[in-house]
């Protein structure tokens, strides 16, 4: 009875999948597309930005450093900017405190800048990845399903020979095809995102423990 019921549903064909790949694609590029221009605007000026915020650190400008963070994050709205949001974090929490000026506070206030941000800078990417994984897999199913209604077509047709077989299995392997060609551009687009990523982030970190050593020292200069 099971198996019965399961051959109903094969015999609907592969061509359901199909669509549903399709829709997958456009799922894709949408997310692909909406990564990169996101990835583009926030990485905007942030080099430049880095080195400014160092050389005013190193000269004790602390105002001037939390208006170019302010600057940076005003100029890129809409787009986390990590750089800034962790130059904000502790150089407020420097000027605006007065207790608990040590290196610690300072790291753990920076540090979670950096989580809070990083969120928005890996948000879609597992649905990204889910697509170039279960991709193949859904072609493959389309394939399976092919094959079972050209088998079945075939057993109905005692003059059928194998140009009948051939030309069903031909079209059950579209679905295979079709689900690597899905998930090709999307692990691609992944792996790049998720490195912009962790560039980023580093970056954010090679920040924070630069401003930690300066404010940090700094302060305790201040009690001295």
């Amino acid at each position: 009875m099971l198996a019965g019921l399961f051959l109903n549903m094969a015999l609907i064909g592969s061509e359901w999948v199909l669509y549903l790949l399709v829709g997958v694609s456009i799922l894709s590029i949408t997310l692909i597309v909406e990564r990169y221009l996101f990835f583009k605007k926030a990485t905007q000026g942030a080099k430049s930005f880095a080195e400014e915020i160092r050389k005013a650190v190193h000269f004790q400008a602390y105002d001037k450093a939390i208006q170019l963070a302010k600057e940076r994050v005003e100029d890129i709205r809409k787009v986390s900017a990590i750089d800034a949001q962790v130059t904000l974090a502790i150089l407020e929490r420097k000027i605006n405190t007065k207790a608990n000026q040590d290196s610690d506070s300072f790291f753990q206030v920076g540090s979670d800048a950096i989580i809070r941000h990083r969120v928005e800078w890996e948000k879609n990417l597992s649905l990204l990845a889910t697509i170039g994984s279960s991709a193949p897999f859904l072609g493959l199913f389309g394939t399976v399903l092919g094959i079972i209604q050209a088998f079945h077509s075939l057993s109905g047709k005692i003059d059928s020979g194998a140009q009948v077989l051939t030309a069903g299995l031909s079209d059950a392997l579209i679905a295979t095809a079709m689900g690597i060609l899905v998930a090709i551009p999307a692990v691609f687009a992944f792996n790049i995102f998720q490195r912009r990523v962790e560039v980023e982030v580093g970056n954010a970190e090679a920040l924070q423990n630069f401003l930690v050593s300066h404010v940090s020292r700094t302060s305790r200069t201040d009690e001295e």
